[in-house]
């Protein structure tokens, strides 16, 4: 940290990581434990993927599909270390002259895969970009705390806050603060096909639906990665046809989201390396929709439903139940026995739906990803189906091709209910300001409740960690009586690997921006 800084403002910053979460989210991780030998250069990594990303524009598309492939060609100025930890990433230090203003200096003579140099201009355009307020981007809330954005010169930007916030720099080390190139997004106007980031790997080939290849980046600032020379995300119609691809050493490494699949993962040479994440699986609601509408409604839907008993059927009992935080959030998160409608009480949902004017219940539309793309999400749906059914909910169960699903989630906006996953976030703010204020992106309820607001605005602002803990429980005991949506659980992320694959880290944020540091040991 530079001397220039005031005197208070090295308390501000522990107290910002602390009142943050950053630092303490990734309770639980795991990771290989770190090998003797000297990391070998070269050789490429088959990656098994099961979904394929819709686009891959990292500030429009919020998929994880995308993400998992962005993570390897994009940088931010801080990024979040298997422990969760803001560490510099474009940004090699910053100034905090107030606790509304940051000043970044920049890596100097980094370039974009292109060749083009990165500066100061192509983070004001990026962060302007995602906060426009005409735009679509998924991280647009987030941004919308920045006043204005000042480059000072080609390696040194200024950014002026609203209000000071404690999360600010889990906001920019999250999957949507990539930095990209001015110059490319103004020529082709998009980047719905095109990747060009600073990031350890490039895109070399997307052909969609088949495979995505990258190439180690020559001009990356980190000094000796990547290991790897190249990187192939091969898609594979299902996870079973991932396990038998890992027997055969097909492929290196895959993902496996269906918990019942980790215990086909028996063969000598092949290792697990897992950790409980901070998204989670849940049944959204649609209040435009009626009878959604209904308070009554939301709240019976949630009493049919029994998450304990999904969680040991759908999710073989890897992973916790939940409320609106995972409780990977050990600082924020309420105990889901603090939280109301949160057991199944069959009598009691449909005392209430009677009560609403349907005796009987009625009929609605579930909507959710295939199997094939998120086997967890979509098995969910098939154990709500059954358990609303009890109460007479009769839910249709519409499984999607995930560009489908996601046109009718993110664009139509206007299925009743619908099986979704909410990405885990480092800080609560960035975890829940999007999903649930009347105004965030990803507000697919239509929640529009004025204390909600009101906690939302006054946890993006409160600093002392206590007293900041305290608002997000009360956010969270309000989110519970509200129900904009049923939470259900935080599975394990699970990565499969072969013996030879060594240097692999996880983070509880789905990252592979870790791949830097894999090597070949064979």
């Amino acid at each position: 940290m530079n001397s220039r800084i005031l005197p208070f403002v090295m308390g501000l910053l522990l107290l910002l990581s602390a009142a943050s979460g950053v630092g303490q989210a990734g309770a639980g991780q795991k990771a290989e434990a770190p090998g003797k030998a000297d990391p070998k250069k070269g050789g490429t990594l088959t990656i098994g993927k099961v979904g394929e990303a819709p686009n891959l524009d990292p500030h429009m598309t919020s998929a994880i599909a995308t993400r998992r492939v962005l993570d390897l060609v994009y940088s931010k100025l801080v990024m979040l270390n298997e422990r969760m930890e803001a560490v510099p990433d474009l940004a090699e230090s910053w100034d905090i002259p107030d606790a509304k203003t940051y000043v970044f200096h920049l890596r100097k003579n980094v370039k974009f895969h292109d060749g083009s140099p990165f500066t100061a201009e192509d983070v004001k355009f990026s962060f302007e970009r995602i906060a426009d307020p005409k735009g679509t981007s998924w991280g647009r809330a987030a941004l919308d705390i920045i006043d204005k954005i000042e480059v000072i010169d080609q390696n040194t930007v200024k950014i002026f806050l609203k209000t000071p916030h404690a999360g600010f720099f889990a906001i920019l080390g999250s999957d949507y603060a990539c930095i990209v190139p001015k110059a490319v997004v103004q020529k082709h106007g998009h980047l719905r096909d095109i990747a060009v980031g600073t990031g350890p790997f490039k895109l070399a080939e997307w052909t969609t639906n088949v495979k995505t290849e990258f190439a180690r980046n020559e001009f990356y600032y980190k000094s000796g990665l990547p290991h790897l020379d190249r990187i192939v995300m091969q898609i594979i119609p299902d996870e079973l046809s991932a396990i038998a691809a890992l027997k055969t050493k097909q492929v290196d490494m895959a993902r496996l989201q269906n918990a019942r699949n980790y215990r086909l993962v028996t063969q000598p040479g092949l290792k697990l390396v897992e950790t409980e994440n901070l998204a989670y699986i849940y049944l959204g609601l649609n209040f435009k929709v009626k009878p959604l509408d209904d308070i009554r409604v939301r709240r019976a839907i949630a009493l049919a439903i029994n998450r304990e008993g999904i969680l040991r059927t759908v999710g073989m009992g890897r992973g916790s139940v939940l409320g609106p935080l995972a409780p990977g959030h050990t600082q924020f998160a309420v105990p889901i026995d603090q939280l109301a409608y949160n057991k199944q009480d069959v009598a009691e949902a449909k005392r209430l739906l009677k009560e609403a004017g349907y005796p009987d219940g009625f009929s609605t539309e579930i909507i959710s990803p295939l199997p094939a793309d998120y086997a967890n999400i979509a098995d969910s749906g098939v154990a709500v189906q059954a358990m609303l059914a009890q109460i007479g909910i009769k839910a249709e169960l519409k499984q999607l091709e995930l560009a489908t699903y996601l046109n009718r989630t993110d664009r139509l906006k206007d299925a009743p209910m619908f099986m979704q996953m909410n990405s885990g976030r480092a800080d609560p703010d960035d975890q829940l300001y999007s999903v649930f204020h009347s105004a965030g992106p990803l507000n697919r309820a239509f929640l529009n409740d004025a204390e909600v607001d009101r906690l939302l605005g006054l946890g993006r602002a409160t600093l002392d960690p206590k007293e900041r803990a305290r608002v997000y429980k009360t956010l969270q005991l309000r989110l519970a009586d509200q129900v904009p949506m049923v939470w259900l659980y935080c599975e394990l992320q699970t990565d499969v690997m072969q013996d030879y694959v060594k240097g692999f880290l996880q983070n509880p944020m789905w990252t592979y921006r870790f791949l830097e540091q894999v090597w070949l040991d064979k």
